[in-house]
């Protein structure tokens, strides 16, 4: 019973931190202090939400309960990332996708073929884990040239969500099968927190050392 009071406080306190992290991500956008990447915001958006209908389909053994919380999180964010992504490409500006986001693309139209068409719940959550990383790329790559344009405080805000989504898996965990994706995506917006912020906490942390 403990255990579950537990991971219930983990997943509320997951879905907070990652409804704020869009709310602040959507604020920081329309008021121009980030220029996010359409391309990939187009494919978060889709594969937050195959990634979410999969996850509970390779739920093995769970109970009704430990499905509805496991995957709580999974379908908050894949909302609220197609919200922010709709508003993304209203106003963002058009530039041609790279060669990393067509593959992204394509991969994540092969996981809804391979869950809808042939019900491989298993081989398209690979193929959407597998999309993740390289949509993040031309992110990343922005963020390093230029953290100004993506600092905001949602990618702390993401990768403290992902961080408790992680914990309440591992309290409630059935299979192995049920890891690999928040920890690609705990992975990914933890990179791109450190590439954002990467100026000021290595200030903060010569204050601490001096």
């Amino acid at each position: 019973m403990l255990v579950y009071i537990i991971a219930v406080l983990a997943y509320g306190a997951a879905i907070a931190a990652t409804t704020a992290a869009y709310w602040h991500y959507d604020r920081d956008h329309q008021a121009g202090h980030t220029v996010p990447n359409r391309w990939s915001w187009l494919i978060w958006g889709v594969t937050t939400i195959v990634e979410a209908l999969t996850f509970q389909a390779i739920s093995e053994g769970a109970t009704v309960i430990e499905n509805v919380l496991k995957t709580s999180v999974f379908y908050v964010s894949g909302i609220c990332c197609i919200l922010v992504t709709i508003r993304i490409w209203r106003k963002a500006e058009w530039k041609m996708p790279q060669w990393n986001e067509v593959i992204s693309v394509i991969a994540s139209l092969a996981a809804i073929v391979l869950w809808v068409i042939y019900h491989e719940a298993w081989w398209a959550h690979v193929v959407a884990i597998v999309a993740i990383p390289v949509s993040f790329i031309p992110s990343w790559i922005d963020a390093r040239r230029n953290p100004e344009a993506e600092q905001s405080r949602a990618w702390g805000l993401w990768t403290l969500g992902d961080a408790l989504t992680f914990g309440g898996i591992l309290l409630l965990i059935d299979t192995d099968k049920e890891l690999p994706y928040i920890i690609t995506e705990f992975g990914c917006h933890a990179a791109m927190w450190l590439l954002v912020w990467r100026t000021r906490l290595c200030a903060t942390a010569k204050r601490l050392l001096a």
